[in-house]
C-alpha cells in the first residue's frame, strides 16, 4: 500500500512513517506480525525503495504468517531475513459468509442481462495492471463461437487502465462492469459464471 502511488516522495514518506510506527511499536515491546499476503507492490512503481523498505521490515518482524506451503518458500527465497524468524501456515479463508441466499444460475444469468444457454466467464476482483485484463479481452474476441461470454467486473484503480480496457472490449460477448462490485452482488457473479479466471502476470495466493 505504501508504495502504490506514482510519486516516489509520497511513497517515501509513507515508508518512513511506516517504519516510524513499527519502530515505536518495537520500543513498546509489542510484536510485529506479518501474513504474507504478497511479496511486493503489484505495480512496482518503486522497486528499489520498496526493497530498501522490506529489508528493514523482515528484520523488525517477530512472526510471520504464510499462507500456503509455495508462499513459505517463495517469501523465504526474497527475504533471506525471514529465515531465522518463527513462522506458521494458515491457509486463506473461505470468503462466503452463513445466511447468504445464492440464486440459481438461470437467475442469476437473467439479473445480468446474459442468455440463459451461454457459459460465462468471469474475471472478479479490483482492476489492476498485474491481472493481464487487456490480454485477456483480446484472447477471448479471438474465440470462435456465440454462447460464450466474458464478464469483466471490478473497479479499476485508475481511468487510463478502464478506458484502455473499453477500448479492447469490443466485442459484444463482453460485458464490462467496471464499477465498485457492491457485496450483495457478488453471489449472482458467481452462480452465473460457468468458469472464473484469473490470467494474473504473476500471483503468490
Amino acid at each position: 500500500e505504501a508504495f502504490r502511488n506514482r510519486s516516489k516522495t509520497i511513497s517515501l514518506i509513507r515508508a518512513i512513517l511506516h517504519l516510524a510506527v513499527m519502530c515505536l511499536a518495537k520500543a513498546r515491546h509489542s510484536r510485529l506480525v506479518w501474513t504474507v499476503h504478497n511479496l511486493a507492490d503489484h505495480e512496482n512503481h518503486h522497486s528499489r525503495l520498496e526493497s530498501a523498505f522490506m529489508d528493514r521490515y523482515t528484520g523488525m518482524t517477530d512472526l510471520v504468517i504464510h499462507i500456503s506451503e509455495i508462499g513459505r518458500d517463495a517469501a523465504l527465497a526474497r527475504y533471506p531475513r525471514l529465515a531465522g524468524k518463527p513462522s506458521a501456515i494458515i491457509p486463506h479463508p473461505h470468503y462466503s459468509k452463513s445466511g447468504i441466499v445464492t440464486p440459481t444460475r438461470d437467475e442469476a444469468l437473467k439479473t445480468l442481462g446474459l442468455p440463459p444457454d451461454c457459459k460465462l466467464l468471469l474475471a472478479f476482483g479490483v482492476v489492476r495492471r498485474y491481472k493481464n485484463l487487456l490480454t485477456l479481452a483480446r484472447a477471448f474476441s479471438d474465440l470462435p463461437g456465440t454462447d460464450v461470454r466474458l464478464l469483466i467486473s471490478g473497479l479499476p484503480v485508475d481511468a487510463t487502465l478502464s478506458q484502455a480496457i473499453r477500448d479492447i472490449a469490443t466485442d459484444r460477448r463482453i460485458t464490462l462492469m467496471l464499477r465498485q462490485i457492491e457485496e450483495s452482488e457478488i453471489p449472482t457473479l458467481f452462480a452465473a459464471a460457468t468458469l472464473a479466471v484469473a490470467p494474473y502476470f504473476d500471483i503468490l495466493n
